[in-house]
């Protein structure tokens, strides 16, 4: 028996001690001995009762090789297995906001937007890979620009994937990702079935939001209207998701962000998730590589003011890593997923889409053979890519939640996709695991982590 290569151990403080492991997504609070043998400290020694019980949690193991397999399985099934075609579109180009850091506008015409034609070619795409893989249900995520703008074609594909789920038997789960500007009831009406939650994104404290989110015609004040949009959607039972973009020139006003939300019913509510999301410059995929973006993700010292914020208005921001094959870290690894453009190209990377050297396949008529050869390439890059490749992730504690990162991050600062991408893990999950627990402590809820 010994200690699990994949736990992370967090020293609290003095009198507190944790141990996650990332296999099994799971915390546990343990005493000094335990920590010192988890640690594998010169001497620290458990008696048989314990050692057990820690293997039952899968923080103690018959051996490490073993282990590694374990975590090599539920990779490639994640690649190779998932029962799911996903497929998120593109519903158009065109959009009626101008934010300043998207890179939906730096490459592509605005005006590009998925016909009624190409979109009967999709669904049938569908069709023919559920049949192919046997698939036991479709998810669709709707996204542009902005996808209400296409509000007729997004009407046209849940309807035909629903009469088709429906006929076989399986299940249509749908996403849309918007600015929230245009979500009117008749349309939440139209689309609702198989939909799952909306993701609206604000951009901090409604005073920055209302700078940054501009129309075209430099128009401003739509941060309430959101709100508005997420009250309907709540209304209607759909649930909500909240992106909150980070920014070096507002992360300290979050606060009032919390306070708008938390003031209109928003915020602290069952059907309602929120996450912050850093704003990055990864060279081509920023319009405007100077704007406020970072180039890491969140300091500790941020974690540490969101927590606190969190905390006051009794909302969890941190929530515990799972491994990737439950929670996946990008899901287009998968054999079954794929993103398409409104001109039917398909891709494997929603950073790379638009983009005529990262094409994966077409809808409707098949690239030509050469062609064909070099598409299936770049899809083998993405699939094929796993954290079992590089010796660094090996030995790493965070492989069975991180799987090497982001490709296409680690081709941007990297020069190739061959190689890992660490940086939203390495130095944030401790804290992430820690500000978790101290949550728990506020709510009196530190009773839900047991104690070994």
């Amino acid at each position: 028996m010994e200690p699990s290569k994949f736990n992370s151990l967090i020293e609290v403080d003095d009198q507190t001690w944790l141990a996650f492991n990332h296999t099994q997504g799971r915390l546990i609070r343990t005493s000094e001995p335990v920590f010192r043998y988890l640690r594998q400290d010169p001497g620290a020694q458990l008696d048989e009762q314990t050692v057990a019980r820690l293997r039952s949690r899968g923080f103690v193991v018959e051996s490490r090789s073993k282990e590694l397999d374990y975590v090599a399985h539920h990779l490639s099934n994640f690649r190779f297995g998932r029962p799911v075609v996903n497929v998120s579109v593109v519903l158009t180009y065109a959009c009626n906001m101008r934010c300043p850091y998207c890179y939906e506008t730096a490459s592509h015409p605005p005006q590009t937007t998925l016909t009624p034609e190409m979109a009967r070619h999709l669904v049938a795409d569908i069709k023919r890979r559920v049949d192919e893989v046997g698939a036991r249900g479709v998810a669709l995520t709707l996204y542009g620009g902005e996808p209400f703008v296409n509000l007729k074609v997004a009407r046209q594909l849940v309807e035909d994937l629903r009469v088709y789920t429906t006929a076989q038997r399986i299940e249509l789960e749908t996403i849309i990702i918007s600015n929230g500007t245009l979500i009117t009831e008749e349309a939440i009406a139209d689309l609702r079935y198989g939909l799952k939650f909306v993701q609206l994104t604000l951009e901090g404290s409604p005073q920055y939001h209302d700078q940054v989110r501009v129309g075209p015609d430099n128009t401003k004040g739509t941060f309430y209207r959101i709100l508005e949009s997420a009250k309907m959607l709540l209304k209607a039972g759909i649930g909500v998701q909240w992106r909150i973009q980070i920014s070096p020139a507002d992360w300290r006003s979050i606060g009032d962000c919390f306070e708008a939300l938390n003031a209109a019913g928003v915020l602290r509510h069952p059907n309602v998730r929120l996450y912050f999301f850093p704003i990055l410059d990864i060279q081509s995929v920023c319009s405007a590589k100077s704007f406020a973006c970072y180039e890491e993700y969140f300091s500790p010292d941020m974690l540490e003011h969101f927590w606190k914020i969190a905390t006051a208005y009794q909302t969890n921001l941190f929530r515990l890593p799972k491994p990737v094959w439950e929670s996946p870290y990008c899901s287009f690894v998968n054999m079954n997923t794929w993103v398409v453009d409104p001109s039917g190209r398909k891709f494997k990377c929603v950073a790379e889409i638009g983009h005529d050297d990262a094409v994966c396949g077409t809808i409707g008529e098949p690239l030509p053979g050469p062609e064909r050869t070099r598409a299936r390439s770049r899809e083998l890059r993405v699939i094929n890519r796993t954290a079992m490749d590089y010796a660094e992730c090996r030995d790493c504690e965070y492989m069975p939640s991180c799987d090497s990162g982001c490709g296409f991050r680690a081709a941007a600062i990297k020069g190739t996709w061959d190689t890992n991408s660490c940086e939203m893990h390495k130095g944030v999950v401790p804290h992430q695991i820690a500000y978790y627990y101290k949550y728990l402590q506020q709510a009196g809820e530190s009773s839900r982590i047991e104690v070994v």
